[in-house]
């Protein structure tokens, strides 16, 4: 598999369309402005639009919104106090994310 990132530019509120990425996951355009540069992996599922989920995306699920995340080697999110992993009950394309470059859409 190959491991794909987006980098969120948080001075130029751009995303870096395939980046370059180190082994330690930072940023090869990156300066020694510290924080500028938000890396987010790839966690190899699309929503029901075929957009790429990445870490940290946000999406609406039961009319929450909620946020990707990973936790005890799993990508899941937070709901109701709980960590719920993807593989639980959500079938790729059963939501829909939300992102600055994309229109907010709620789960139909």
């Amino acid at each position: 598999m190959k491991f794909k990132f987006k980098v969120w530019d948080k001075i130029k509120n751009t995303w870096i369309v395939d980046p370059k990425i180190n082994a330690k996951g930072k940023y090869i355009g990156q300066t020694s402005e510290a924080g500028r540069f938000e890396v987010r992996p790839y966690i190899g599922l699309k929503d029901k639009h075929s957009n790429e989920i990445y870490l940290n995306d946000d999406f609406r699920y039961k009319n929450a919104k909620l946020t990707v995340d990973f936790k005890n080697g799993a990508f899941g999110y937070h709901y109701a106090g709980l960590f719920v992993s993807f593989c639980v009950h959500i079938d790729e394309g059963d939501f829909t994310i939300i992102d600055d470059c994309i229109q907010e859409l709620i789960k139909e």
